[in-house]
């Protein structure tokens, strides 16, 4: 289980969504299936994906931490990536 954060990219554009979590194997699985499933939160990444395909898309894991820093490194990168998809 790894404990960090990730990020989605659309290649072409490089538009990104950045996210963290304690399981970045299983919150990617979740972000599939409802990218998947037309109900994404992000209703702009949605729109992206519907469009050009799950092909587009890079998942990466930018950084693994400890669960007591994990929500200040998201915001670390939200602020420095400045996320299209969020």
């Amino acid at each position: 289980m790894t404990v960090g954060v990730y990020t989605i990219t659309h290649g072409p554009s490089g538009r990104v969504y950045v996210g963290s979590s304690i399981d970045i194997d299983r919150r990617w699985r979740n972000h599939r299936w409802d990218l998947r499933g037309d109900r994404h939160a992000s209703p702009y990444m949605q729109n992206v994906w519907n469009k050009h395909g799950e092909g587009e898309f890079l998942f990466e894991v930018i950084e693994e931490c400890t669960r007591a820093v994990l929500t200040e490194r998201e915001q670390h990168y939200i602020d420095t990536l400045c996320p299209d998809f969020n």
